[in-house]
């Protein structure tokens, strides 16, 4: 089926043959621009709080960021060449909307750690699993669909997907666990540690200040 909906991708780059650069377009300019965004939210984790736990979910998050996206995005771009048809500009507006929710809800720790009154955590880890399902969607079509190029480079996209399962289970049981805790668990609370932690007790006196009893722990005076 070659019409408006859908164009068959076509093979950037066969063996023996004089290597082609990809064209940069508006697209890849606009999806290079969320880095920006998501390395200023890194930043910010470690500014509002420097410590080691915050260099753990920087690290954390800047993982899945690029193994989600950007790398999948790049090997892909580096092989196979999309047309401008109304299919596969319409998957591309869903990625630059995966991307964009993710670097959203990079938050400090303070936020991404209260898992179960807090959404950021496992709205980041469902827009990392989109992400992945969205390249694992685009490798099916080269395999499976209507493709211009080498049956190398179809069975080549099977082994793309094969790379990525590891970091697929994992990224799935994280936004499955996330999701657990925000949706259908009164548990966890700050770093993991319960609803009893000092920061589900937070309380505020009728200035709207935070109490010293609530800061500490300790029973508040009358």
């Amino acid at each position: 089926m070659n019409n408006w909906f859908r164009e068959p991708p076509i093979q950037r780059q066969k063996w023996g043959e004089t290597q082609v650069l990809p064209h940069v377009n508006w697209g890849d300019l606009f999806f290079d621009l969320f880095y920006v965004a998501g390395a200023y939210n890194l930043s910010y984790i470690i500014k509002s709080d420097p410590s080691s736990l915050s260099l753990l979910y920087v690290l954390g998050c800047f993982a899945p960021l690029m193994n989600c996206f950007w790398t999948q995005k790049m090997i892909f771009d580096a092989r196979y060449q999309l047309p401008d048809d109304f299919l596969h500009v319409m998957l591309e507006v869903l990625q630059l909307c995966f991307l964009a929710t993710a670097v959203l809800h990079i938050r400090p720790v303070a936020d991404m750690s209260l898992v179960s009154s807090n959404p950021d955590m496992f709205l980041f880890c469902l827009s990392c699993w989109l992400s992945l399902v969205h390249g694992f969607i685009l490798n099916l079509e080269i395999r499976f669909w209507d493709s211009k190029g080498q049956d190398c480079a179809k069975y080549q996209s099977v082994t793309t997907i094969i790379e990525k399962v590891p970091c697929f289970l994992l990224i799935t049981i994280a936004t499955i666990y996330s999701g657990y805790l925000y949706y259908g668990s009164n548990d966890g609370g700050e770093y993991g540690y319960g609803s009893n932690s000092t920061a589900a007790s937070h309380s505020y006196d009728g200035d709207g200040q935070r109490t010293l009893g609530a800061e500490s722990g300790l029973p508040e005076s009358d």
